[in-house]
């Protein structure tokens, strides 16, 4: 019988207890500074959740998690679009 594959949800109680934690932009704020600044400000939050991320797996592979679910917020304002299929 093979083992169980651990894993941690984006929202965990082992992040919070390491001090890691994803910062967010709501698009509220992004449209209430001048273009220039909240590009600037959303540019250094992106980064700042990428190492946040790389923070994050570590500690997953510090406790045995072979699988981490990523918050869909990691990059704030970024929507994807599916193309719709019709059937």
């Amino acid at each position: 019988m093979a083992s169980p594959m651990y894993g941690l949800c984006c929202i965990s109680l082992k992040l919070k207890e390491r001090g890691i934690a994803y910062r967010t932009m709501t698009a509220k704020t992004f449209s209430g500074l001048p273009r220039a600044e909240a590009l600037n400000k959303l540019s250094k939050l992106c980064l700042d959740n990428s190492r946040t991320l790389l923070e994050t797996l570590k500690v997953c592979k510090d406790i045995g998690a072979r699988r981490y679910r990523i918050p869909s917020d990691i990059f704030p304002l970024i929507t994807f679009s599916y193309p719709r299929h019709r059937f």
